[in-house]
């Protein structure tokens, strides 16, 4: 929900909070509390994305319980099949947002977390072109508290 002004006169600015990833439509639909005529005069600022930036990836969907917070991946743009695996969006693992290190700010919000079955986490991530990727960065996160711990080992293909 954006908040809009109150007057005829003076502009409202509202700063999206995350990212829109990757979005090729918007939808504004202005509405007022009781009648009267409703205009709206939108301004959107961004970037545009490069060929370097994946077009989709692919991953189980994050884990959510009262004790840990919710670490699923909520602006996931894609669908979700029967067994909760993401296919075909982007969100939290590429909006440049790095996670707070302190966890209670925001309950993990900028975290995405699994619970481990031993099984291996399978990411994949689709790019529109051969891309020459010379790094990859993952964040990770220990609370020891709350068993929550990095994963031991990574193999890229």
């Amino acid at each position: 929900k954006l908040i809009g002004n109150h007057d005829t006169y003076t502009p409202h600015k509202n700063i999206i909070p995350h990212p829109l990833v990757a979005i090729s439509l918007i939808r504004i639909v202005p509405f007022a509390s009781y009648q009267r005529t409703t205009c709206l005069r939108f301004e959107l600022y961004g970037c545009k994305h490069d060929n370097n930036v994946p077009i989709s990836y692919s991953i189980p969907d994050g884990y959510k319980d009262s004790s840990f917070g919710d670490l699923r991946d909520l602006t996931y743009d894609g669908r979700m099949d029967f067994y909760g695996y993401l296919h075909g969006g982007l969100g939290q693992l590429i909006d440049g947002i790095k996670g707070d290190d302190n966890y209670k700010v925001n309950y993990g919000y900028e975290w995405i977390g699994w619970k481990s079955e031993n099984s291996d986490l399978s990411m994949v991530f689709e790019f529109n072109t051969i891309v020459n990727l010379t790094s990859a960065t993952f964040y990770c996160h220990n609370l020891f508290t709350k068993q929550i711990q990095v994963c031991w080992a990574g193999v890229i293909l």
